[in-house]
C-alpha cells in the first residue's frame, strides 16, 4: 500500500505513552494481523494529564485524516466528538457511557459511537 492509501486510526488519551491502554490497543491491532505503518497507521495523541489539550489534539487527528478515533475515557471521547462529529469513535475506559450521555443505551449505542465499558473489560 502507498502511504496515502493506509487508513489512519487516531487515538486520543488523557494520559501519556506509558498508559496501559495504549500498549494493549497496539498489541490487539497486531494480533488481528494489522501492521502499523504497513496496513494501518496509528496516530496517537497524548494529553499528558493536561485535559485542556484534548480539543486541540483531537483537531490534529482530524487534520491527519483519521478515519476513526479511539478515545480512552469520557473526556477524550467528548473532545473527539466535538472535533469530529461525523467520524466513527470507539470509546474505552468509560464507566457508564449511558449516564455520560455517550450512547443512548449499551446494547445499541446508535450513531457513530461504540465501545466498551470498564465492566466489559472485566469479563
Amino acid at each position: 500500500m502507498r502511504p496515502s492509501d493506509i487508513p489512519v486510526v487516531g487515538m486520543l488519551l488523557a494520559g501519556d505513552r506509558s498508559y496501559p491502554s495504549f500498549g494493549a490497543f497496539c498489541d490487539a491491532i497486531r494480533d488481528l494481523g494489522y501492521e502499523d505503518g504497513e496496513t494501518i497507521q496509528i496516530e496517537p495523541r497524548f494529553a499528558d494529564g493536561h485535559l485542556d489539550r484534548l480539543p486541540s489534539l483531537a483537531a490534529e487527528l482530524v487534520q491527519h485524516r483519521a478515519k476513526i478515533i479511539v478515545a480512552i475515557g469520557a473526556v477524550s471521547y467528548w473532545a473527539a466528538r466535538e472535533a469530529a462529529p461525523d467520524l466513527p469513535i470507539v470509546f474505552a475506559i468509560v464507566l457508564d457511557p449511558v449516564s455520560a450521555k455517550i450512547v443512548q443505551n449499551a446494547e445499541r449505542p446508535g450513531g457513530r459511537t461504540t465501545g466498551c465499558t470498564n465492566f466489559d473489560l472485566a469479563r
